[in-house]
């Protein structure tokens, strides 16, 4: 994060909102609106003609790479994630395509914010109840936090042999500047209207602490329950779904993702288009 405490205050705020992402891209992306908030220019991300969604052999191809957010804007130029508004917008047009008989998210994200994510999870298990169609995740990478979220509402998940699936959970980060004040010689007085009111404003208390957990434990449960309701065979209380399993592991205590339930099989994208695709088309 940018070591200047202005422009710091900035992305504090990113990220003191939940978010259902891998830890370090929380940073990167405080980085990138620091970066940008002093003026600079981050090199661009090449936007690739891959990172659309496509249609192949009646299979409609929707990337979710890189970190999401509700509505990308910056990130979506600069570090090539995706937005939730651009998934929904092309899940609506692979269903209304006649074209196609089948849907694929292919995944390699870290996760991302959770402001409407929770909502387009809800709109892929609908979506699954309305149409023919099969609505396939395929992994080809990570598929963690939020992007899991959004695959595990899919008919059915599966990975190659190199990906990695799972960071069931949410967090926040909350930056306490008060020493820093200090050493300057300065105080910050903030004048609330209640204990809760202005966390983050000055060092946090005991019972915003609190709060902020409870709001934290409160988004994982329902994380949780999203997962149970389409994979019920995913097994909270044998281990902590905060990692990230492999599709293949040799190690004891390192169970792949097929053996905690987050994913189906191992396979690759070529095998679901000869499984599920159109010959010839």
């Amino acid at each position: 994060m940018s070591s200047n405490p202005t422009l710091s205050h900035v992305s504090a705020a990113v990220m003191q909102d939940p978010w259902l992402i891998q830890p370090l891209w929380l940073d990167v992306i405080a980085e990138i609106v620091d970066s940008h908030m002093a003026g600079k220019a981050p090199p661009t991300v090449d936007r690739k003609k891959s990172d659309a969604a496509w249609c192949q052999a009646g299979i409609d191809f929707i990337p979710v790479y890189g970190p999401i957010a509700p509505k990308m804007g910056l990130l979506d130029n600069i570090s090539g994630g995706c937005s939730v508004a651009q998934l929904r917008d092309a899940l609506a047009a692979a269903l209304e395509n006649q074209d196609s008989r089948c849907v694929c998210f292919l995944f390699d994200s870290p996760g991302g914010n959770s402001k409407g994510g929770f909502e387009f999870a809800d709109e892929i298990a609908i979506a699954r109840k309305q149409t023919a169609k099969p609505i396939l995740a395929h992994v080809e990478g990570d598929c963690a936090s939020l992007a899991y979220l959004f695959a595990s509402q899919c008919d059915r998940i599966s990975m190659t042999v190199g990906s990695q699936a799972g960071s069931i959970g949410a967090y926040s980060k909350f930056v306490d500047r008060s020493r820093m004040e200090q050493n300057a010689g300065m105080n910050s007085v903030v004048v609330r209207s209640s204990p809760l009111k202005g966390i983050g404003a000055d060092a946090v208390t005991g019972p915003q602490l609190q709060h902020i957990q409870a709001r934290i434990n409160a988004m994982n449960a329902m994380f949780q329950s999203y997962v149970m309701r389409a994979r019920p065979q995913v097994d909270f209380a044998a281990r902590d779904m905060a990692g990230m399993f492999p599709a293949r592991s040799t190690e004891q205590d390192l169970p792949t993702a097929i053996d905690c339930g987050l994913v189906d099989c191992v396979t690759t994208r070529d095998e679901i288009i000869a499984t599920y695709g159109i010959r010839g088309g």
